[in-house]
This record gives C-alpha cells, structure tokens and sequence, in this order.
C-alpha cells in the first residue's frame, strides 16, 4: 500500500514527505451516496446532461474510490470456499430469522401473488394470449412438438399450462393460479439455493429480495415461457451447492442427478438456458481439475446425463427453420451499445423494453439497485479470485442473449436477476460489518420491507395502470377485454354462449380464448353444442346490414375505439338460427380455429401458401351461405397475400365480392391487391 509520495524543493538532495491515508471503507456512506443518486436517476424528471454528472460524481467516482480503498486494504486468509467468504461472524451474531419474520414473510408472499389476481395486470397481451391458446389446443389434441409458435420457442412452458389446463377449467382466473403456484414454489426454492451457500439469515434476506422484487412480481402474472427461469435456476443452482457440500459418495450422486436434471431440462423454459448451463460448466470445471480432482467422474456424469437431455432439443434446432428465430433477433450486432442500454434498463429507466419491462425506474429498485453496487464491492472485498471470477463471469454470460441482439427485450436476461439478488443480499452483508446502533433484525427488515413496497407500488399502480402507459407501447386489447366483458354480463340472461371469435383475420390477438373458455360452447368440451343458445359474433361491422336482414332480432354491442378498428360485436337469438345455418357455422368456426393454431405454430421457412390448400375442402359447404363464402374466401385472400400472392389475392376477393356479401372492405382490400400486383386502370374501379 502506498503511504507517501516524495515532491521535490527547490533545493537539490532536499524532499517534502506529505503522508496519505487511505479514505475508509464506510458502507454505509456508500450506500447512501448510491441510493440517493440511483433515486434521482431512476424516479425524477431530469435532463440527460444532469443525470450524466450524477452518474459520475454520485455513482462512478464514489464506486472507484471505494474500489481503489478496498483494493489497498487486502483481505488476508481469504479462502475458497463461497459459504465461508460470503457468511462472515456478523451475519451468525443475527441468529436465524425470528419466526415472526417467517409469518410476514408467507403472509406476504400470499397477499402479492393473490392480491387483485385478474385485475393486475387487467387483462393479457397478445404475447400471452398466443401460448394461451396453444396450450389451450392441447386439450383436444395433445402434442410433443419440441419447438413452438413461429418463433420455434421452447416446449415445457405449453406442456405444463395444457396440462393444468387438462385439470382445472381454463380461465383467467386459472391461468394466473398456474403462474402464482410455479411463483410460490420458486420462492421456497430459493431459500432451499441459497442454504446451500448461506447461512438462515442471508438466506432469508436472498429469498425476500428475490420474491418481492419487480422481477419476481412481474413474472408471476405473465403467462410466459420466462416464469419458468428462476425456478429452474434455484434447482440448479441448489444442486451445485448441495454438491460441493457433500461429503458422501450417494449424496454426491443424488445432487449431481438433479443438477443435470435441472440444468437439461432448463434448457426446455426458454431460449436464453444455455449460457446457464455454460456457467455452471465453468464452475463445475474449475471445481473438478483445480480444487478436487477426485470429483471428475461426477463432472464427466453431469455432461453426459444433461447433453443426453439436450440433444433432442439439438436435433430440433438443427432442423430447417429451428434457428430462424434466432438468426432474426441476432443479426446486426452491436455489442458495447446493447450491453449498456440492458445495465441501464437494470438499474435506471427499463421503459425501453415494455411491456416486458418497468415504467418507472429500472427493473431494480433504487434501493436493492444500490445494495447491489455495495455487495459487488464485499464480493471483490471478500471473495478470493476464483470465486469471484466464477460469480463475475456468469453473470456477464447472463448478460449476452440480449447484448448479442438486435434490440431491448429485458425478459431475454432473467437470469442476470438471481444474481442481482445475490449482489444485494451481499450488500446487506457489507452494511452488517458497520451496522448503525440498533438491532441488526431492525434495519434489515426495514430495508426488504422498503424494497418491496418501492416494488409493489410500481407493478400494482404505475405499470398495471393503462392510464399511465404510452397507448404506443401498450399490448393489451381494451377493446377483447370489453368483449369479455359484456359477454359475462349477459350470461345470467342467455346462459352458455357460442362465441364465433374465429371469423374474423385478427390473427395476432387470441387474449379472448382463454377467459371465455368458461362460457363458450365452441370451446367448453363440457357444453352441449347441440342445445340452442344465443350466439356471440365477432366479425368486421360492414356485415351488419346483411346481418341485420338474416337475423330480425340481432343486438349489436357497442364497442369503444380500439384496434382491431372494424371489429363489432352481434349478438344473435337462438330462434333467428336454423338448425343447419347454426351447424354449418360450427364446423367453419372448429376449422378455422385448427387452421388458426396451424398458422401461429408455423416454422418460419413455411410459406402462407399452405393454409388456403386446407381451406380448400370446406369449399363447397361454404358455397350455401353467402356470409360463410365471404369468410371463405377472405381468409384464403388473406393467406394468399402474406404469401406474396397479390394476384391470386385479388380474385380471392372478387369471389367473395361475388358469390357473398358485397361489404365495403371487401371492395378496398380488393383494390389494394390490384395495386400491389401492379394493376394501373383497375384499382380506382374498386376504391
């Protein structure tokens, strides 16, 4: 350590000694240094010049100098083992969480993942509502696809919400039961982690920022493939740790079997596992060749049991179209820009990336955000090198698969969050060593409780409220969410409805299948669809002067503005059917409703060329009702269209012209073929 530096008078030979002495290493300065700073950064309303001198006199100069003190204070007898480094004497002076905390603890974790359960968020985004509706197909018809949707995403989310589905009637309410149950058992999970690392104390403190986290809120409402993650990290994770303190042979082998089974099958929840399994390799590694080469059989075994796993999954990647996805998302890489813009969407201003991310702040708190900048200076305090270049270095592989893309998507780095969470828990560690002069258990649990109402205030009012969210980054339909609505008030009038949502080409908004499940004939395998009901249109509102003359008693429900623009909604008495209109409107609701999944369960190297020839045996059914022909033949328009066809589109639309209704739509969508197929006189004639 350098302790003086000599300066030279005016006279040769002669020298001034002035001392130094290194700037103490207060946590708790720090800590409230940071906090302020990330405070004003993330909440207030700010220029960018003044947030920029923020950033570097309140966060990046107090980070070096406290750096450059702990790095010329050096930490003797430091040893290897990550339990003994991270759980210093001051933690096991706190004792074990009081059972009192425990209570608050449950009782919290049951008020957060049940409180306003359909309310918050109000109603899913298109995103959920297409693996919503692809597990909801698994009720019919079960399938083991491996890659799902056009964007080939992994399998075990759908596999297990079909499942669900298969037991408990779907519905909203359902579906966020699901993800409230995987939250709650990611939850206790993480303490079982993080006991194989820490003591009680930093367990619990671990498990609470991790469950009362943004993160943890937000994931546990989202009908995601991404809900999954944390909880596959924690088995992960808990078996490594698990390993490494065993001490005999069979209990070496059961935690081996379940970190293979955990770090495999993780690959299964989304595409990002492999940087996962990559850093627990490493780990493993590093384990097995440089501190106790006797356990190389057991990493041997860990490779083979999890690739073994893998390699189905492999085979799928491997096959054409399973990396368009991924090929399309990493395409013009620009690395140092995408890595900054995630860190800023961590800690700072996550807008960038909703509606996967926050509308106030970053992802983490101010507080846990600052507590996490002082646990990454007890790390490199603390933890010897291979340790901490173990810790450091996944974290940094947990950051690539949204560095590595094209744009902001934070739910593509939910790792980074176990640990970010064990960052901060380490900073409570690093504020223990100086504590303030009040029982340690006080201003610990002020601190989490703090945290989490910061969390619980941004995901139940500022990111769930739609009044306050840009209409241009808002995914949720109002106008489906109305629907739904109306259609449950008039059930107590009409009882069980057929609910005909597939006539329309919304085909990028399936948010309605779900929460209707339970009064939908067309749906609900437990109806009868024989029985005579009222029936539910959803269909462009230039059909309504033909509806109204086929159907005398038609009641039309008012709709606010929204997207799809022309969408309305009929409602149609079971006397204005005749039995076999009713029926032939069935059959062409249950097939397009097949075609429907065929279309978002796609391979991306597919052309929409395929779909019309499925269409094509319905033809003649269709060629009696003029209304059932013009969705016929709009439908095959529409496929014709995505697949470049505009031609064959156009006389697609002078079919339905033709042989159904005349709407006013049809007239334009017709002219907008000819004008694409690089007609001159024709397209004025239909506009």
């Amino acid at each position: 350590m350098l302790k003086s530096f000599s300066m030279p008078k005016a006279n040769p030979g002669s020298s001034i000694r002035i001392p130094i002495h290194p700037i103490p290493f207060s946590p708790w300065a720090y800590f409230g240094i940071f906090l302020v700073s990330n405070t004003l950064i993330s909440y207030f309303t700010l220029s960018l010049t003044v947030k920029l001198w923020i950033g570097f006199f309140g966060l990046l100069l107090p980070f070096g100098i406290a750096l450059w003190t702990i790095l010329e204070r050096p930490v003797s007898g430091k040893t290897s083992s990550p339990k003994r480094d991270w759980a210093s004497t001051a933690s096991h002076t706190w004792g074990a969480p009081p059972l009192v905390l425990w209570f608050f603890f449950v009782l919290s974790l049951g008020i957060t993942r049940f409180y306003k359960l359909t309310d918050l968020p109000f109603w899913p985004n298109s995103d959920e509502g297409i693996f919503s509706y692809l597990a909801l197909g698994q009720i019919r018809d079960w399938h083991w696809d491996l890659l799902w949707s056009h964007n080939r995403l992994e399998p075990l989310f759908i596999w297990l919400l079909g499942g669900f589905f298969k037991i408990f009637q779907p519905s909203l309410l359902s579906l966020r039961v699901f993800l409230a149950l995987i939250s709650i058992f990611t939850s206790l999970t993480a303490y079982w982690a993080a006991r194989q690392y820490f003591p009680r104390a930093l367990s619990f403190i671990f498990c609470c920022f991790l469950t009362f986290s943004f993160w943890g809120l937000m994931l546990s409402r989202f009908c995601l493939p991404h809900a999954l993650v944390p909880l596959f990290l924690c088995l992960a994770f808990g078996c490594l740790g698990w390993f490494f303190k065993s001490n005999h042979s069979n209990s070496k082998w059961l935690s081996i079997i379940g970190l293979s089974l955990s770090s495999g099958i993780g690959f299964y929840t989304y595409p990002g596992w492999a940087t996962v399994w990559v850093a627990l390799l490493g780990i493993f590694f590093i384990h097995a060749f440089h501190k106790k080469p006797s356990d190389k059989i057991f990493f041997f075994s860990f490779c083979l049991i999890s690739a073994a796993l893998i390699l189905p999954l492999i085979v799928a990647r491997l096959s054409p179209g399973g990396m368009a996805h991924y090929q399309e998302k990493f395409g013009g890489m620009d690395f140092p820009k995408f890595f900054c813009l995630y860190w800023i969407s961590i800690f700072w201003d996550g807008l960038g990336s909703f509606p996967y991310g926050p509308v106030w702040g970053g992802f983490l708190d101010s507080l846990s955000g600052s507590l996490a900048m002082l646990g990454a200076l007890f790390a490199i305090k603390k933890l010897n090198r291979v340790v901490l270049l173990c810790f450091f270095g996944a974290l940094f592989l947990s950051c690539l698969p949204g560095a590595l893309s094209n744009n902001i998507e934070i739910l593509r780095i939910v790792p980074t969050m176990f640990y970010l969470v064990g960052l901060s828990t380490g900073g409570i560690q690093c504020l223990a060593s100086s504590p303030p002069k009040i029982k340690p258990w006080g201003w610990i649990l002020c601190l989490i409780v703090l945290s989490g109402l910061l969390s619980f205030y941004h995901f139940t009012w500022c990111y769930c409220d739609p009044r306050l969210t840009s209409t241009t980054q808002e995914w949720r339909s109002v106008k489906y969410f109305q629907i739904d609505n109306i259609l449950r008030n008039k059930i107590p009038e009409t009882g069980p409805l057929f609910v005909f949502s597939e006539f329309n080409l919304d085909y990028v908004n399936k948010t309605l299948a779900v929460p209707s499940y339970s009064y939908d004939r067309l749906q609900n395998l437990g109806y009868s669809r024989t029985n005579s009901s009222w029936a539910a249109l959803l269909i462009s509102s230039d059909y309504q002067l033909y509806l109204q003359k086929k159907f005398p008693h038609l009641e039309q429900q008012p709709l606010d503005k929204g997207e799809p623009q022309s969408l309305a909604l009929y409602l149609i008495p079971p006397d204005d059917f005749n039995p076999l209109t009713l029926q032939a409107w069935i059959q062409t609701d249950q097939t397009c409703r097949e075609i429907n999944r065929q279309v978002f369960n796609r391979s991306p190297l597919s052309s929409f060329a395929q779909f019309p020839e499925q269409f094509k045996p319905f033809e003649v059914q269709f060629k009696e009702d003029p209304f059932l022909s013009c969705i016929y033949w709009e439908k095959i328009a529409f496929f014709e269209s995505e697949a470049g066809d505009y031609r064959g589109a156009a006389r697609a639309y002078q079919k339905a012209i033709q042989t159904g209704v005349p709407t006013p739509h049809l007239y334009y969508c017709l002219g907008r073929m000819l004008e694409l197929s690089g007609e001159k006189t024709k397209p004025h004639l239909a506009f």
